[in-house]
């Protein structure tokens, strides 16, 4: 498998995540956060472990492999970043930058990124340019 879907990053993300937060990952707790049904989760990451991104043992843990832990953590960075542009730049709620961060983390490349992130230093070591910028954001605040 040399390319994966959205999908099965989104779910490489997700067991990373538990990882971090309870030490393992199980198919119900999986299956809480992508919000699907634990027999979805259970094809998922059949594919995953026959793709060798992920270990199962059979009605237990799932556990990534290094290559699997790779590419979530590379998933889950472009995450972080992409939320914070969205947040702190443009100005948009948590609450719509999550969601849209995780649809867009699946396709920019590195060059973007690391661009997202050069962006970022730059307001960040220019607080006046940056100030400059949320008024233009304030007097300008129109949806389209």
């Amino acid at each position: 498998m040399n390319e994966l879907s959205s999908t099965l990053e989104d779910y490489l993300e997700a067991i990373l995540l538990l990882q971090y937060e309870k030490g393992v990952a199980r198919v119900k707790d999986i299956a809480k956060i992508m919000k699907v049904k634990p027999s979805s989760v259970t094809a998922a990451i059949s594919r995953l472990v026959a793709a060798n991104y992920a270990e199962h043992e059979k009605y237990g843990y799932i556990r990534l492999t290094a290559n699997g832990k790779r590419i979530a953590k590379k998933v889950y960075s472009k995450h972080e970043i992409l939320v914070q542009f969205l947040n702190d730049l443009l100005g948009i709620d948590e609450n719509t930058a999550i969601p849209q961060a995780c649809n867009i983390e699946h396709y920019i490349g590195k060059n973007t990124k690391y661009r997202l992130i050069q962006l970022l230093k730059f307001f960040e070591e220019n607080p006046d340019i940056e100030k400059l910028w949320r008024d233009y954001l304030v007097k300008n605040n129109k949806q389209s």
